[in-house]
């Protein structure tokens, strides 16, 4: 029996737009792509994640490419307004914990997106309990974050549902015991979840159901 629904963040019940970020900070064209190149399309990103100290991710980040340090660094002093709450996020977790069941979040993110969009991120006081990766340090799908959820909340593998928009991440649950559902969209995941616990739950009306390209946990 299904007891526990566990949420990923990003593509989730976050939407991720560092477009945001960009803007902000002026860059476009060349300048823009360079920055991008360095920070998060670089594999030294998910050090962030991981809870490296931010200096000396941006000292790793500005020796890829030197010239741009300046703008580098800039780009990295702030992440607000990068993340939203979708709208449905604070109902759907609502609902389940109406339904007799517990929420966790279980999320690659990094120190700095969690500390500037506190606001976005109020919703999480209404759940069971959060394991965010830079206070793992370690992320999706290492085994080791799984292992680390379960522990702290006494979880039992089979009696948890993972929603994640990721299958490297969904079949690292599996291999824990843990049943998956993809999520592509809120209604296709609610559909699958009220299938899957045998029980009818409250639609839910949204703008903010699926999720698009520009979503990624890994950027977080």
């Amino acid at each position: 029996m299904i007891r526990n629904v566990i949420f990923d963040l990003g593509g989730v019940l976050l939407s991720v737009d560092w477009e945001v970020r960009f803007r902000h900070c002026n860059l476009s064209g060349e300048r823009k792509e360079r920055v991008r190149k360095a920070t998060i399309a670089s594999s030294d990103w998910l050090l962030l994640n991981q809870g490296m100290e931010e200096e000396a991710v941006f000292k790793k980040m500005a020796a890829g490419d030197p010239e741009m340090e300046p703008e580098i660094r800039e780009f990295l002093k702030s992440f607000a307004g990068v993340v939203k709450a979708r709208d449905y996020a604070r109902e759907w977790v609502r609902i389940l914990k109406e339904a007799g069941l517990k929420v966790f979040i279980l999320s690659n993110f990094s120190r700095r997106s969690a500390a500037d969009n506190r606001r976005e991120l109020e919703f999480l006081s209404e759940t069971d309990g959060v394991v965010f990766s830079f206070e793992a340090g370690t992320i999706k799908p290492h085994k080791e974050i799984y292992d680390l959820l379960l522990c702290r909340y006494s979880l039992v593998p089979g009696e948890c549902v993972f929603l994640d928009d990721r299958r490297d991440n969904l079949e690292a649950a599996k291999a824990q015991g843990i049943e998956g559902i993809l999520f592509t969209s809120q209604e296709e995941a609610a559909a699958k979840l009220q299938e899957l616990l045998s029980i009818e739950l409250p639609y839910i009306y949204t703008k903010d159901s699926r999720k698009r390209s520009s979503d990624s946990e890994s950027i977080l």
